[in-house]
C-alpha cells in the first residue's frame, strides 16, 4: 500500500525490501505496545468508539487547522473519519450521525473521552459520570448508552485513540488540498479504499469483511430515523406555526384531542426530550385516549342500559353457585368475538339482570356493539313490525349490535305467532351474533313459555348450540333485605336442603 502510494503521489518508484527496512523499526515499536496491552475485544454491535484529534492541514496554499473526528467499531475496527472546524458539541453529534449512516445501524453504546461538550462532570474516584443533558437527548434519541473513560487509556479507548493517529498518519500528513471540500472528499475516499480493504494488525483480518460477516446485522437498524437536530426543529415549528391556523388544522383532520392539549403535549415531549418518532407517539396516544372514551360513552348511551352496574358490584359471597373465574372469563368478552351465547337462569332478584348488564359494559369496553332489550319489548317490536309490514327492518335492527341482551324472558308467556318472531330473530343472529338471555325459567320450561313446544325447542336448539348456560341457585337479594327487616319469615328447612341437592 505504501509502495502504491509513493508511486501514485509522489512519482518514487522502490522496491518492497527499501520499505521493509525503512519500517522495521516502527514495526519493532508496534508490537512492543501490543506485547505490553492487552486489548478489551468487545462483540459485534455492542461498541462504537470516538474521539477528535487536530492537525493543521494545507488547504488552498494555507496552513488550517482541522478537527479530525474519528469513529472506530470496537469489533470489525472500520473507520469513520470527518473533518471539522471546531469540536464543538454539534460537530461531535454531526459526525456521529455521519457514522451511523455510514455503517447503516447503532451500536449499544458510544464510548468517548470527557470532552467537555459531552461530560459535565466525571468523579475519578467514584467513576460517577453527569453527561450533557442535550447527549442524553441525543443518546435517547438514536437509541444508544453514552459512556466515558478516562482519557488516554489504551485498555478502554485505543482503538480510537490509535485511529487518530492513523488518519493523521496515512491520510493526511504530507498531504495538500486546493479546498476544504476537497479535503472532506480525500477523507471519504481513504476511508472506503484505504481504511476498509487493509488488513488489520490486530485482527489480521479486512475490517470490511470482518463487518459485513459479523457486525453489520448486530448494529440497530436506523428505520428511516431523522437527524437529532431535524427533529428538535420540526417540534419547535410546530411551536411557532400561527395557532388558529394549526387548530383549523387539527379540527379538519378530527384530531380534536391533540388541538386541545397540544401545548402541554409539546411542553411534555420537552421535558422528557422526546425523539420525532417518540412525539408523534405520545400525540397518537392521546387522540386515541380521547376518541375511545367518546366511543365508551356514546355506546353505553346506545346499549340503553336500565341502570349502571359493573362487577366489581356484584356480590359473589351472596351468591355461591356462582363461579366468580366463570364471570371474569366472560368479562374478556371472547365468546361475543366468536358469536357464541349466554343463558343467565335463576329466580327473580338474584342478581341475573345485575351481571347481563355489568358484562354489556365489558363488551363496550372490549369494543364491541351492545343493545339492552327487554324480552316484552322485543316481541312486541316486532309484532308492530309484522303488522307494518316492515319485519325486515326490525329484524335487521336488532341483529346489527354484537351483543344483543334480552332480559327477563319468561315472566310473561308469548302467543303463538309472538314465539314464531322470536325464533326469526334468534335464526338471524344464529353464529353472527352473540345473544346474552336472562330468564327466570329452566330451558325445561320453555315449551309453556312460548306456547308451543316445537318452536321452543327449535329456538334452544339453535340458542344452545354454542352457549353458556349459568344457572343461579340462591335467595333474592331484595327479599334477604325484607327479611333482615323483619318483614318476611326464613324459608323452611326442607326448602334449605332441596336447594342443597340441587
Amino acid at each position: 500500500m505504501i509502495r502504491q502510494e509513493l508511486a501514485a503521489e509522489k512519482g518514487i518508484i522502490v522496491s518492497l525490501r527499501t520499505v521493509e527496512r525503512a519500517v522495521q523499526r516502527y514495526r519493532q515499536e508496534v508490537a512492543a505496545e501490543a506485547r505490553a496491552t492487552v486489548r478489551f475485544e468487545t462483540p459485534p454491535g455492542k461498541q462504537l468508539q470516538i474521539d477528535f484529534g487536530e492537525r493543521l492541514v494545507e488547504i488552498g496554499g494555507s496552513k488550517v487547522r482541522a478537527y479530525l473526528f474519528v469513529a472506530t467499531l470496537g469489533y470489525s475496527r472500520r473507520h469513520h473519519a470527518r473533518a471539522f472546524r471546531n469540536e464543538r458539541q454539534e460537530s461531535w453529534f454531526d459526525g456521529l450521525e455521519s457514522a451511523f449512516v455510514k455503517f447503516g445501524g447503532v451500536p449499544e453504546e458510544v464510548l468517548f473521552d470527557n470532552a467537555r461538550a459531552l461530560v459535565v462532570e466525571h468523579d475519578a474516584a467514584t467513576r460517577t459520570v453527569v453527561f450533557n443533558d442535550k447527549l442524553t437527548a441525543f443518546a435517547k434519541h438514536w437509541g444508544f448508552r453514552p459512556r466515558a473513560c478516562a482519557p488516554y487509556r489504551a485498555r478502554t479507548k485505543g482503538k480510537t485513540e490509535n485511529g487518530v493517529g492513523y488518519v493523521k498518519r496515512n491520510a493526511v500528513a504530507g498531504r495538500t488540498f486546493p479546498s476544504w471540500e476537497a479535503f472532506e472528499a480525500h477523507l471519504e475516499a481513504w476511508t472506503w479504499e484505504i481504511a476498509d480493504l487493509r488488513q488489520h494488525g490486530t485482527t489480521g483480518e479486512v475490517p470490511i469483511e470482518r463487518f459485513r460477516r459479523a457486525e453489520a446485522h448486530a448494529l440497530k437498524p436506523i428505520a428511516g430515523r431523522p437527524p437529532f437536530q431535524a427533529a428538535r426543529e420540526l417540534i419547535r415549528r410546530v411551536r411557532a406555526i400561527v395557532p388558529d391556523r394549526l387548530s383549523d388544522m387539527l379540527t379538519r383532520l378530527k384530531l380534536t384531542a391533540v388541538r386541545d392539549q397540544l401545548d402541554g403535549l409539546l411542553d411534555e415531549a420537552g421535558r422528557q426530550e422526546l425523539s420525532l418518532r417518540e412525539t408523534l407517539v405520545l400525540l397518537c396516544e392521546r387522540e386515541i385516549a380521547r376518541k375511545d372514551e367518546r366511543r365508551v360513552e356514546m355506546t353505553l348511551k346506545l346499549a340503553r342500559f336500565p341502570f349502571v352496574r359493573d362487577l366489581s358490584g356484584f356480590d359473589f359471597s351472596a351468591q355461591p353457585s356462582l363461579d366468580p373465574k366463570q364471570i371474569r372469563e366472560l368479562a374478556s368478552a371472547r365468546w361475543i368475538a366468536n358469536g357464541e351465547n349466554v343463558l343467565l337462569l335463576g329466580p327473580p332478584g338474584v342478581g341475573k339482570t345485575h351481571l347481563a348488564v355489568a358484562l354489556g359494559r365489558e363488551a363496550i369496553l372490549a369494543g364491541h356493539s351492545v343493545q339492552f332489550v327487554a324480552a316484552t319489548t322485543v316481541v312486541a317490536q316486532l309484532a308492530k313490525g309484522h303488522g307494518e309490514g316492515r319485519l325486515e327492518e326490525r329484524l335487521a335492527q336488532f341483529a346489527k349490535p354484537k351483543l344483543l341482551i334480552i332480559d327477563e324472558l319468561g315472566y310473561l308467556p308469548f302467543e303463538p305467532n309472538a314465539a314464531h318472531l322470536f325464533f326469526q330473530l334468534v335464526s338471524r343472529r344464529y353464529e353472527r351474533g352473540a345473544i346474552l338471555l336472562t330468564s327466570n325459567r329452566s330451558v325445561g320450561e320453555w315449551g309453556s313459555v312460548f306456547s308451543d313446544p316445537v318452536v321452543a325447542t327449535a329456538i334452544l336448539d339453535r340458542l344452545l348450540h354454542h352457549s353458556h348456560v349459568i344457572t343461579i341457585r340462591g335467595d333474592s337479594y331484595r327479599l334477604k333485605e325484607k327479611r333482615r327487616s323483619g318483614l318476611l319469615q326464613k324459608p323452611a328447612a326442607p326448602e334449605a336442603k332441596s336447594e342443597k341437592k340441587s
